[in-house]
């Protein structure tokens, strides 16, 4: 995919969604990608056993 598509994308998902938000919880930029982990290795967890 090259770079103005990629921009298309990001362009049409911001007109879609101009604020978007979400329910993991987070204080600092670095948590937001910690917080996404575990919850995705939790849910992992949830669906294996």
């Amino acid at each position: 995919m090259n770079p103005a598509k990629r921009r298309e994308i990001f362009l049409r998902l911001q007109a879609a969604n101009p604020h978007p938000t979400t329910e993991l919880e987070h204080s600092t930029p670095f948590e937001l990608p910690v917080a996404l982990m575990l919850s995705a290795h939790a849910r992992n967890c949830k669906f294996s056993v």
